[in-house]
């Protein structure tokens, strides 16, 4: 029992975490203009956090024997594979450009992660609604913005990031509210056993 404790409380930890510093990316990027700072932090930072976190609730949702469904497992699987290649292509690509420079391989990571990014917000939007419709982990409410900021990160995406930093901040924060509530959860969850 106290191993699904530790592993809900670092995904939880990781998932909070992870969005606030992928909406902050989102918020500052249109206003400060992309440094690299800003991208090793908020975006590829946030993206490993996110990948650990949403791991360990897939691990948590297994060991408390949670079923997700078809849907769910589509959405929550893909989604961990391409946020970690996400992530190590990105700083594969950041590597890459301070000791060698633009190069075409660069220009083909970055083609690459276009798409992994839209089988992350696709990914995210199914895992939400297995959680929404099946589990009660994290509130539902909590779950139904996750489904909707995916989808308003999906439609930039698809359409070539045009206006993106908003849908960023708001799948940010939606990933960190899920990460709250998956929190609050499971700190409710030993006293609801106690009485």
């Amino acid at each position: 029992m106290s191993y699904s404790i530790t592993t809900v409380r670092w995904a939880a930890a990781s998932i909070l975490v992870g969005g606030v510093l992928y909406a902050l990316y989102g918020l500052l990027n249109p206003l400060l203009g992309p440094t690299l700072v800003g991208f090793l932090i908020g975006n590829l930072l946030g993206a490993a956090l996110l990948t650990v976190g949403v791991t360990g609730l897939g691990v948590y949702l297994r060991e408390q024997g949670v079923p997700l469904g078809g849907v769910g497992r589509v959405g929550l699987w893909p989604c961990i594979v391409a946020l970690a290649v996400w992530t190590a292509l990105g700083l594969a690509s950041v590597l890459s450009l301070a000791l060698v420079g633009p190069t075409q391989l660069v220009g083909r990571a970055s083609d690459i992660s276009d798409f992994l990014l839209v089988v992350v917000f696709v990914g995210s939007a199914l895992l939400g609604a297995a959680l929404f419709l099946r589990a009660n982990v994290v509130p539902r409410g909590t779950t139904l913005l996750l489904v909707i900021a995916s989808v308003l990160a999906l439609v930039p995406a698809l359409a070539d990031y045009v206006l993106e930093s908003i849908p960023i901040w708001v799948y940010g924060a939606a990933w960190a509210w899920v990460g709250y509530g998956l929190w609050v959860a499971r700190e409710a969850a030993p006293r609801a056993r106690v009485r």
